[in-house]
């Protein structure tokens, strides 16, 4: 029984480990397709709530009037989001998927409306050193997407 108990408190520990470490500040962005800046900085911060990792990303956009901030729950588990813009009405719905695996945060990203995919997005984030790596690869905006953007620190 002892075993059985030790066994179960290890295996419910991997779930918190399984994560990467992504917290940190990065001054810049940059793509590999524009090689313009995107952000003037990225902020993440981490932590763990009921053994799962939440991270929180926070961009002040080079030509957006506020900054951007989303929060992922790598847990595995689909979350869904309604909402209508202000300004046309139209209603959108997201659902997002986040989860570790290996070395990286995997989010998972499908948007519609009026039943339409418009976007359809995996985002694999990782660390290469002391830059951090996001991989797009999906469709946004009815466009194939394949984009790779480095943020510095």
């Amino acid at each position: 029984m002892r075993l059985f108990v030790a066994t179960a408190l290890l295996v419910s520990s991997f779930s918190v480990l399984a994560c990467p470490k992504l917290a940190g500040s990065y001054k810049t962005c940059f793509s590999n397709l524009t090689q313009e800046r995107l952000s003037t900085g990225t902020a993440i911060t981490q932590k763990i709530v009921n053994k799962v990792t939440r991270y929180t990303f926070t961009s002040e956009e080079v030509e957006a009037e506020k900054n951007a901030s989303e929060e992922y729950i790598a847990d595995g588990k689909t979350r869904s989001v309604s909402e209508t813009d202000s300004d046309t009405g139209i209603k959108v719905k997201t659902s997002t998927k986040s989860s570790c695996v290996g070395d990286s945060l995997i989010v998972n990203t499908k948007a519609t409306i009026a039943g339409e995919i418009f976007v359809d997005l995996t985002t694999k984030t990782y660390l290469s050193g002391n830059k951090l790596i996001q991989e797009f690869d999906g469709i946004s905006m009815g466009d194939e997407l394949k984009e790779i953007v480095t943020c510095e620190n």
